[in-house]
């Protein structure tokens, strides 16, 4: 199969002194993330999806600058020239950054660079959101999300007869939580899609964090409960799931406590992302993947005592 992207860089006289390569060739669409080598030197490049804006990428790329401003540790942008750095592919503009290069890896199977990733996510939430741009970030309205993205998974069990209560059990839970929660303390500026794959960890013991293109101003449980979703649910991360879990949850409550309560409106954040994925994705064409989101929620509906 031709790599369009790939090809399309490959063809820009801009980019016509480096060799380009994709960062994972075992999974080469999981994310559009290229590799480039001039001599002695590599950069990163991100490709994005044909729906971001420019308006939206020069937006994650100020908060980035703002967030180093605040120590945080993000790769440096190596230029942006908004005008050149584009590719048409299938007849859609698809805009592309070049970052700089920082030398590590996913953490992984490394359960004590968990605990320093938490650090950070709790001091990223402490960051007060008057300190970076303002936005309406696409989950703002987790009450209007819920019940979009709910319908599907309504949809689809009930096309393969499999019961629906637990659906509509889960999303009145979560209004509910949504009710109590204090807009002032609970909002704030978050990733938006934090994971082991989109952190680095250097040969110094430093955590990067990569892939703002979520990044905007929501429920800070919201960033929580999606780190716990691709934990128990990728295949990869989930015999460490627990492991990993306490100890991002052992650094984040030393930067921001954490009350009893707080443990299942962030469980609740993690069902909102399981629908908002189930909604995207093709699964009626399956009734054993179905079978299997189903099973999954069941499982937390009864874990949760909804």
């Amino acid at each position: 199969m031709i790599d369009l992207s790939l090809t399309a860089l490959q063809d820009l006289p801009m980019l016509a002194a480096f060799e380009i390569s994709r960062l994972n060739e075992e999974n080469p669409y999981w994310h559009d993330i290229f590799i480039l080598k001039k001599k002695k030197r590599k950069y990163i490049l991100k490709l994005y999806n044909a729906g971001n804006s420019k308006e939206r990428v020069e937006f994650e790329l100020n908060c980035i600058k703002k967030l180093q401003k605040l120590n945080f540790k993000i790769p440096n942008l190596a230029n942006i020239l908004f005008d050149e750095q584009f590719i048409i592919e299938q007849e859609r503009k698809r805009v592309f950054v070049i970052f700089e290069f920082v030398k590590g890896k996913n953490p992984v199977n490394n359960l004590q660079a968990y605990t320093t990733l938490g650090k950070t996510i709790g001091k990223l939430h402490n960051v007060s959101s008057d300190k970076l741009p303002n936005t309406s970030f696409k989950y703002s309205d987790p009450l209007l999300d819920i019940d979009t993205c709910s319908q599907k998974a309504i949809d689809v069990f009930s096309f393969y007869g499999l019961e629906t209560s637990i659906v509509n059990k889960t999303v009145t839970e979560f209004k509910e939580m949504i009710l109590s929660l204090d807009t002032l303390e609970d909002i704030g500026f978050i990733h938006g899609d934090i994971h082991p794959s989109n952190c680095i960890i250097t040969p110094n013991k430093e955590i990067f964090l990569v892939d703002f293109d979520t990044c905007g101003k929501t429920w800070k449980y919201y960033e929580l409960g999606v780190f716990l979703y691709n934990l128990v649910w990728e295949p990869h991360y989930r015999h460490l799931s627990m492991g990993i879990w306490s100890k991002v949850l052992k650094g984040y409550t030393s930067e921001r406590k954490l009350k009893k309560s707080d443990h299942k409106k962030i469980h609740l954040f993690m069902l909102l992302r399981f629908f908002e994925v189930f909604n995207y994705s093709d699964v009626k064409s399956s009734e054993e993947f179905t079978k299997y989101h189903y099973n999954f929620l069941k499982g937390w509906v009864d874990h949760l005592n909804i």
